[in-house]
């Protein structure tokens, strides 16, 4: 299990890469990952608090979906009760942000190709 969670997120942070804003996000992210929690708990806590943060301000000053910064706020409240659900909810929300990137970035691609064969 713990190859898979350490490939996944190699590859989030280098998708990660390819958009504005979330250079920092990504190397926090892998940053985190190099830190197991079990080993390292204060330096990954750290880190993961500053990945949650800069992935939340790269979603605020993004030109699309930035509405979605709202949805971290449950995140922020829940961290104070349980740090696991809080996790849960920042991921969520941010797969969701870049869900729907990707689905943009398709139908664009998609439009531009139609666009060509016209």
């Amino acid at each position: 299990m713990v190859p898979l969670f350490i490939l996944m997120n190699i590859v989030t942070a280098s998708f990660f890469f390819t958009l504005d804003n979330w250079k920092l996000p990504a190397i926090l992210l892998v940053l985190t990952t190099a830190f197991p929690y079990m080993y390292f708990n204060n330096i990954h806590n750290i880190l993961a608090v500053m990945f949650f943060l800069t992935s939340g301000h790269a979603m605020l000053t993004s030109k699309r979906y930035n509405w979605l910064t709202v949805l971290l706020i449950p995140a922020v409240l829940m961290s104070f009760i349980s740090v696991f659900w809080a996790e849960v909810i920042a991921i969520d929300t941010i797969s969701l942000f870049h869900g729907l990137v990707l689905w943009k970035r398709e139908n664009i691609n998609k439009q531009r190709l139609k666009n060509k064969n016209i």
